[in-house]
């Protein structure tokens, strides 16, 4: 079974290079950072995760576990022109996650936290390099043993947010049905 990182980092590539291309880096979009770029190649950009924090574990066996993402969207532009090129192109991929931060349902939220930008002006022609942060929330569900026992309440809540820290928000299900 596929990671859902790489699943997350899948949907990034699709949704920027898809059939309809949503920046200047065309189908130039790759999930990981040791793909070669060459300047004619240019500009391109690298989706590649930076780190993941796990913030809880479910009490018994099995269900729910909120995963927090550090996801790089690194756009490397060459040339006279890079530094606009790159501004544009960030532009054009904070658009894109901003209208659709949930990836197709595969994550709750994805939102920016920062942009870097580098310039590397060794050699002939000079590199701009943005390396924009995002904050992917996701959840994972743990498989509980098969001699584990079933839980007697299911809980629901509607709205966000969503996770452990309002669970007390939520509303039980069970005592929901037997009021009918």
């Amino acid at each position: 079974m596929t990671h859902p990182r790489s699943q997350i980092r899948d949907a990034v590539q699709t949704q920027l290079a898809g059939a309809a291309p949503r920046t200047e880096a065309g189908d130039r979009v790759h999930v990981n950072r040791t793909t070669p770029l060459f300047a004619k190649a240019l500009p391109a950009i690298l989706v590649y995760a930076r780190d993941e924090r796990v913030d809880g574990t479910p009490d018994g066996p099995g269900g729910p576990t909120r995963r927090v993402l550090e996801l790089a969207i690194e756009i490397v532009a060459a040339g006279e022109q890079a530094d606009g090129q790159v501004d544009r192109i960030a532009a054009d991929v904070e658009t894109a996650f901003e209208e659709e931060d949930t990836l197709g349902r595969l994550a709750e939220s994805m939102r920016l936290l920062r942009t870097d930008i580098d310039i590397d002006g060794d050699g002939d022609t000079p590199i701009v390099v943005a390396r924009l942060g995002y904050e992917v929330v996701y959840w994972t569900v743990r498989e509980a043993d098969e001699e584990a026992v079933a839980p007697t309440d299911v809980r629901l809540k509607i709205y966000s947010p969503f996770g452990p820290p309002v669970e007390p928000e939520y509303q039980s299900l069970t005592s929901l049905m037997l009021q009918t």
